[in-house]
């Protein structure tokens, strides 16, 4: 009697638990979703898009009100663009699909991630309205589609769309990841772009008119040459056409023959724009040389 009575128990709570599973798969499935320009032509919500006075991650604030009796879900599609009233002023985009929930009859505010696809236009004003639009641009949708399948690191997102949109360059993408090295090989086949074998990350101010000064601060990446046992190596930085600039005071002796690499730093913040070389030295002797450019 005992037995059947915790069979009993037992069969009761796995009952439950299927009820509750199939109630929660309906709540879900009962809920529609709805691309957010067909739900605004549709009259289904009423939404409206301000700028928070950035251009990079969140800087979008959406108001949204569901008109309808049902809960719904509203997607924010990857390409969605926000345009200002103003046109001095950037367009931000949206470069992943979000999604945003509303219940029956109510009113949300949500803050979503949009990045700016004119690096030379000011930053949206504080509270400014959007437009919203949708990106008919072939390499942003190339850039787009490839986000879809690859987790790249989030603070290569604003420098990838600007290799698109203003043919940046694609050293300003920083790697922390490896899919963030195959993000700069593929926007190099997209764009034309070189793929160097360098980082230039930038330092980034926005002036008080709303304009974005980008400064190359560092350049670093990982320099390979081949030397003997004993040979005296030091480094130089010259102009491209020979000029030299700087020399390593120190030096370093081989203690080994074959393959040397190491990482290379060097701090450029108010260097001139133009192009470079690190030189590897024994001597007199070049090694190797390795070129790189700050701000072109």
């Amino acid at each position: 009697m005992e037995k059947k009575l915790k069979k009993a128990a037992v069969n009761s709570v796995l009952f439950v638990c299927v009820v509750l599973l199939a109630a929660f798969t309906r709540t879900n499935e009962d809920v529609q979703v709805f691309d957010v320009q067909t739900a605004i032509s549709s009259g289904k919500i009423i939404a409206k898009f301000n700028s928070n006075g950035t251009y990079s991650g969140e800087s979008v604030d959406v108001s949204l009100t569901n008109n309808l009796n049902q809960r719904i879900r509203i997607r924010i599609p990857a390409g969605s663009i926000f345009s200002p009233s103003d046109d001095g002023e950037q367009d931000l985009i949206s470069v992943e699909d979000q999604f945003i929930v509303l219940q029956p009859k109510a009113r949300i505010e949500e803050t979503i991630s949009a990045y700016c696809k004119q690096a030379s236009d000011r930053c949206p004003s504080e509270q400014g309205s959007f437009k919203l639009l949708k990106s008919t641009d072939v390499e942003m949708g190339k850039l787009l589609t490839y986000l879809k399948d690859h987790k790249v690191s989030s603070g290569t997102l604003q420098d990838a769309v600007w290799t698109v949109s203003d043919r940046h360059a694609v050293s300003n993408i920083q790697v922390s990841i490896p899919a963030d090295q195959e993000l700069r090989k593929y926007l190099s086949t997209v764009t034309g772009l070189k793929d160097t074998w360098y980082t230039t990350p930038q330092q980034r101010v926005v002036e008080d008119d709303g304009r974005i000064v980008h400064e190359t601060v560092v350049v670093k990446g990982e320099i390979k040459f081949v030397s003997r046992k004993g040979a005296v190596v030091h480094q130089e930085i010259a102009r491209k056409d020979g000029t030299l600039m700087f020399k390593g005071e120190k030096s370093n002796t081989m203690a080994t023959t074959g393959n040397v690499d190491f990482q290379f730093t060097i701090r450029v913040k108010g260097w001139e724009k133009g192009e470079y070389q690190v030189r590897v030295m024994e001597g007199e002797k070049e090694l190797i040389s390795y070129p790189f450019a700050i701000g072109v």
